[in-house]
This record gives structure tokens, C-alpha cells and sequence, in this order.
């Protein structure tokens, strides 16, 4: 699970059950309470949608690996650091 399926869980759970105790006794403290069993719903919703596209998403990537060769490297390769150059490089000074 990641951790956008792990944050919708955590809230859909207290979110449900209090908006169910609210419900249930009808007595209600305040009115905003009222918000918190379809908050706990729709993020049970979007929890489940999330957690079943992660597998989805897993199981594509899998077959997308399979189908596709490894990527191969074009480049040049690299020099040889211990080569020798016969000719050194000298640097002339300009006199003005």
C-alpha cells in the first residue's frame, strides 16, 4: 500500500464509525458533525479506487517489462585513462 491508499484508510475508518455513532443517536452537539459520515464514505471510495489500481498499474508494468527488450547502450566507449600520449602538448606565451 502506498501511502495515498494508507491516508485514505486512516480516515475512512474513524470516519465511518463516528459518523455512525453521530447518526445513530440522533442527538446531534453540533451540526457540522453531520459531515463526518460521508467524508468517512468517500474516502473508503477513494481508497478502494486506489487500491485497486495500484494492482492494475503493477501488473501492466510487469507485462510492459516482459514484452519490451532490454535497452541497449550506443555510446562510445570510454578511453583508456592508462594510454600514453607521445606528443605532449606545449603552450607558447605571446610576448606583446
Amino acid at each position: 500500500m502506498t501511502n495515498l491508499s494508507k491516508i485514505l484508510l486512516s480516515v475512512a475508518v474513524p470516519g465511518l464509525t463516528l459518523g455512525s455513532v453521530i447518526a445513530y443517536h440522533g442527538d446531534i452537539p453540533s451540526p457540522a458533525l453531520t459531515v463526518v459520515l460521508p467524508l468517512g464514505a468517500i474516502s473508503f471510495g477513494l481508497f478502494l479506487i486506489v487500491f485497486a489500481l495500484e494492482r492494475e498499474v503493477a501488473v501492466d508494468d510487469l507485462e510492459k517489462a516482459e514484452k519490451k527488450p532490454a535497452p541497449q547502450c550506443n555510446t562510445a566507449a570510454a578511453p583508456n585513462k592508462k594510454e600514453f600520449c607521445p606528443h605532449p602538448t606545449t603552450v607558447q606565451k605571446k610576448s606583446l
